[in-house]
């Protein structure tokens, strides 16, 4: 993976020329924020933010997740 956190030249985007390639790594993410609490009872309670990331691998077929977690 590169240095940066996000990479200009590597954003997945409609206007992005740049053809993945076997041994790529990528890192994706998503983050939301304001989510509503409806069981908190303080302010600060009420809203909370979930961020969601794992590391990508480009393979022959696709890709695979490398960072997989395990279910209960």
């Amino acid at each position: 993976m590169g240095i940066e956190f996000r990479e200009g030249s590597l954003v997945i985007n409609s206007k992005n020329q740049q053809r993945l390639k076997k041994g790529m790594v990528f890192s994706i993410n998503v983050g939301l924020s304001e989510l509503p609490n409806k069981e908190g009872k303080r302010p600060e309670e009420r809203t909370y933010a979930l961020f969601i990331g794992d590391t990508v691998m480009v393979d022959e077929v696709g890709g695979a997740a490398t960072g997989q977690s395990q279910g209960p």
